[in-house]
């Protein structure tokens, strides 16, 4: 049985812990988890839910990170993993940008600037990626029913980029989590529809192998379009 994985870069979505001393920053948990395209937003999700990306399976570990060398960045502020390259920025670096969406199109193609698919990714899933979100909803509601226009001024540092071996991983054999490999042992030879769409449900259909670590602010204007049509 073949098990084919693609991987998912995360835009600037979590903030490093600032601390005293060797800190393990905030965002490296979510590298090697499992992904859900389908349902997932960069933007993130609904506050009352902590607004993390809903896309994301924190508890879905697909990827074993270890600590057993004890490494750190270069600038020895944060701990890293052995399977994880982590450059760390001790001042953020600024950008500001301005952008405008007027349906589910323009939209996804926005969300999809913050999210780096690898290479020979499923075409058909990145037609349809975040459009299972409940933000990616919202959008179309509002603008194919009540005729909205999108602007957003989006404010972001950036503190850092985390990134999984993923050259390595072959050669230096990075382990998975034992949960991880009981489910994929756990499928079915030849292709049987519901218990792959079980796991894909479970596991995501993606694994985050590299993310960017510090803030994002996004600033949103809501305009109306009218048209004055006479019959």
């Amino acid at each position: 049985m073949q098990f084919s994985i693609f991987l998912v870069t995360l835009g600037v979505a979590v903030i490093a812990q600032a601390a005293q001393g060797v800190q393990k920053a905030k965002g490296l948990r979510f590298l090697g988890v499992g992904y859900n395209i389908l349902k997932g937003n960069p933007e993130g999700g609904e506050l009352s839910r902590g607004g993390v990306d809903p896309g994301l399976l924190p508890t879905r570990k697909i990827f074993q990170l270890t600590w057993d060398t004890n490494a750190t960045t270069v600038d020895g502020m944060y701990e890293r993993p052995d399977q994880v390259q982590f450059i760390h920025r001790s001042s953020c670096v600024k950008n500001t940008e301005k952008e405008m969406f007027s349906g589910t199109k323009s939209y996804q193609n926005k969300l999809k600037a913050d999210v780096e698919a690898s290479a020979g990714y499923d075409s058909g899933l990145w037609s349809a990626a975040f459009s299972l979100s409940a933000r990616y909803e919202k959008v179309d509601e509002e603008t194919s029913q009540h005729n909205k226009v999108f602007f957003e001024k989006i404010k972001i540092c950036n503190n850092g980029t985390a990134r999984y071996l993923v050259d390595k991983a072959k050669r230096e054999r990075f382990p998975v989590t034992e949960d991880f490999a009981a489910a994929v042992c756990s499928l079915p030879e030849t292709f049987k529809r519901r218990p792959y769409l079980r796991f894909i449900e479970s596991w995501g259909t993606d694994i985050v192998e590299k993310v960017e670590l510090g803030t994002k602010e996004t600033e949103t204007l809501r305009k109306f379009l009218y048209s004055n049509c006479q019959g």
